[in-house]
């Protein structure tokens, strides 16, 4: 029965991971700790975010477990560097300590 749930769930992530997924491109699933920034590296900077996180060990949707998201520009010191960062709050006062992410990568995506 283990064994059953468990390859229950490994397929449920995997449908996770393929979300928003274009043209081969991976989708990170990012562990986000309140007020703990978290680095994830992406092919390129402006790569839309899956929108699914592991907080507190479950799987959330950021759009039904944040009330507001602070979301960067990208900033970038070269081609091959640019960050950009989101900020999800509980709270749509943005009072509470936000979960932050952090998407590292080229500012293009490299062609094949």
């Amino acid at each position: 029965m283990r064994i059953i749930a468990g390859a229950l769930a490994l397929v449920a992530l995997t449908g996770f991971a393929h979300a928003n997924n274009e043209n081969g491109d991976y989708c990170a699933i990012p562990k986000l700790e309140q007020g703990v920034a978290t680095t994830v590296e992406v092919p390129y900077i402006d790569k839309p975010f899956c929108g699914t996180a592991l907080i507190d060990k479950h799987y959330v949707r950021m759009a039904e477990f944040a009330k507001a998201t602070d979301e960067g520009e990208p900033q970038c010191s070269s081609e091959s560097f640019c960050t950009r960062v989101f900020r999800f709050y509980r709270d749509k006062e943005k009072a509470t300590t936000p979960y932050i992410l952090i998407f590292h990568g080229p500012r293009h995506r490299k062609s094949a």
